[in-house]
């Protein structure tokens, strides 16, 4: 990821200047997503393709049943 010339960074801060205070809200918090390095990796990880195993579907559904019954 490169850095943002000053011209750039001018050009953003002047559009945040033109923003309601609730587009100023979502504007920071995207900048928030988008420069935390934990979210980034996430957002690239690959989805999850492996097989699910008959064990599995029955563990899940075991834990579905029981929810059922029980407050966790």
């Amino acid at each position: 990821m490169g850095v943002s010339s000053t011209a750039e960074k001018q050009e953003a801060h002047d559009l945040i200047d033109r923003l309601a205070p609730g587009q100023v809200a979502a504007v920071v918090h995207l900048l928030r997503v988008m420069s935390d390095p934990l979210t980034l990796s996430l957002a690239n990880a690959p989805l999850e393709d492996e097989p699910i195993s008959d064990d599995e579907v029955r563990a899940v559904q075991a834990s579905k049943d029981w929810l059922k019954e029980h407050t966790p």
